[in-house]
């Protein structure tokens, strides 16, 4: 007797499933770690018990622009939350939402290399997201809410939202823009071209936008550009083998493209360039990992050695040396 095919609406059930129960596995590691022993969860804590609301107030009194540049749906909602948790209870939440949403994403897209995937992420150039920069995670989790949204409504809702969570995210919301113009371009030479130029004009204005009103600009404000270059000659040709994959490729992953040029082009000039990669990896990583095959293997080579490197002197510590009092 012939074997029936597996019905289409099964597959799917199937892989949803498992990006679920394999995102909340991440997630609950993620936020099942010790509280303190991660850069800056005093601070986190802080704005779980005392902190928000003052802030919330001194901005206010400063003027609706500041107010806004300063994370406001942020303070709203540790202030909201201490209503019914613990201020360690508030800061797990806060791990565990972010990374649930961006590992769903990244697991559901990468179909069978979601081990992969999974794998990659210990890099801090993710991984340091869901440890130590929570507030800008949880931006990112709702950036990516509105970017992988069916509806252009809801899109938006959510892109517009999370700038209001990390400041930052005003200088991605006019990247996706830039990226939504440039994919309805015809001609894929001219999309390169524009969101190169897009690059430029978003590089000049971004920071001079946040100056002034928002508290990282003023932490990158006196910085000096102090790079080595090891990233940037690595991750070069991860650039060259997403161009070479033409148009289709371009429309589907055109934010994970813009996202690496702009590390990219940003690595000399700015003091904290890592600041746009660790918003684009998510996208990198689903972009690299729906490659044709053969790319696909370079593509995770390069991560690979990426990673390799990282844990070269670090395997054997807790935590593999991100812990801020276990790394030695």
């Amino acid at each position: 007797m012939p074997q029936l095919a597996t019905p289409r609406k099964t597959v799917i059930s199937r892989r949803k499933t498992i990006s679920i129960v394999a995102a909340m596995a991440c997630a609950l590691l993620y936020a099942s770690f010790p509280i303190d022993i991660f850069a800056d969860r005093q601070n986190y804590l802080g704005y779980a018990s005392f902190r928000s609301e003052p802030l919330l107030e001194r901005f206010w009194s400063q003027g609706w622009i500041p107010f806004l540049f300063n994370e406001p749906l942020w303070l709203y909602l540790n202030i909201f939350l201490a209503n019914f948790f613990e201020p360690e209870t508030i800061v797990r939440l806060i791990i565990f939402f972010p990374a649930f949403v961006v590992y769903y994403f990244g697991i559901s897209r990468t179909g069978a290399w979601f081990l992969v995937f999974i794998l990659l992420t210990i890099h801090p150039i993710f991984s340091s997201n869901h440890l130590m920069h929570l507030r800008f995670a949880l931006g990112l989790a709702v950036f990516c809410l509105g970017f992988f949204a069916a509806g252009p409504r809801s899109r938006w809702f959510f892109i517009l939202l999370s700038p209001l969570l990390h400041s930052a995210f005003f200088v991605f919301v006019l990247m996706y823009a830039l990226v939504e113009v440039s994919k309805k371009i015809k001609q894929f030479r001219f999309s390169i071209v524009f969101l190169f130029v897009g690059f430029a004009l978003i590089f000049s204005m971004s920071f001079e936008l946040l100056v002034g009103t928002a508290r990282q600009a003023e932490r990158y404000a006196d910085l000096e550009v102090e790079v080595g270059g090891g990233l940037f000659i690595t991750l070069m040709p991860l650039m060259l083998i997403f161009l070479y994959q033409g148009r289709e490729f371009f429309q589907q992953h055109a934010f994970a493209i813009f996202t690496l040029g702009f590390y990219l082009g940003s690595y000399w000039i700015f003091p904290y360039p890592r600041r746009f990669l660790d918003a684009g990896i998510l996208f990198i990583l689903i972009a690299g990992l729906n490659l044709p095959l053969r790319f696909r293997y370079a593509f995770v080579a390069i991560m690979g050695f990426l990673l390799l490197f990282f844990l070269r002197d670090r395997w054997y510590l807790p935590y593999f040396g991100m812990a801020r009092h276990l790394g030695s």
